[in-house]
């Protein structure tokens, strides 16, 4: 399933990710500074950021880990081995435990983006209404 998932969502959840940002920042630039809009516009912006950057930080390392030995081809190929981790989970005293740690920081990080993202959501929704 992996090869078939993630080259996927490297297409569709990263370009759509991208420019979700790259639109709130240009909503951004033409709000204007001294309004209400602009902050909560500003807020919804930080949080889309700070989602990509929980990515980066904390999903990215485990994906780049776990795909390691698939065999991807293209833009996943590309994507999932940019700043893979060289870790060998051999020399691990406990192979369950580096597994558990793994998908613990993997789940985690989900929920911290899916928080970042509602609370990116409704800050706009609110900059949008007012």
């Amino acid at each position: 399933m992996q090869p078939i998932y993630y080259p996927g969502f490297t297409i569709g959840g990263g370009v759509g990710e991208g420019l979700g940002i790259l639109g709130t920042l240009a909503l951004l630039l033409m709000t204007p500074t001294k309004s209400p809009e602009f902050a909560w516009t500003l807020i919804g912006f930080a949080a889309l950021l700070a989602m990509h950057a929980v990515y980066w930080i904390m999903t990215h390392p485990v994906n780049s880990f776990w795909l390691k030995d698939q065999d991807l081809r293209g833009l996943g190929a590309g994507f999932f081995t940019f700043g893979s981790t060289k870790h060998d989970p051999l020399a691990e005293p406990d192979p369950d435990e580096l597994w558990r740690r793994l998908r613990n920081r993997w789940e985690y990080s989900h929920v911290v983006r899916a928080v970042l993202a509602a609370v990116a959501l409704l800050a706009l929704i609110v900059a949008v209404a007012m």
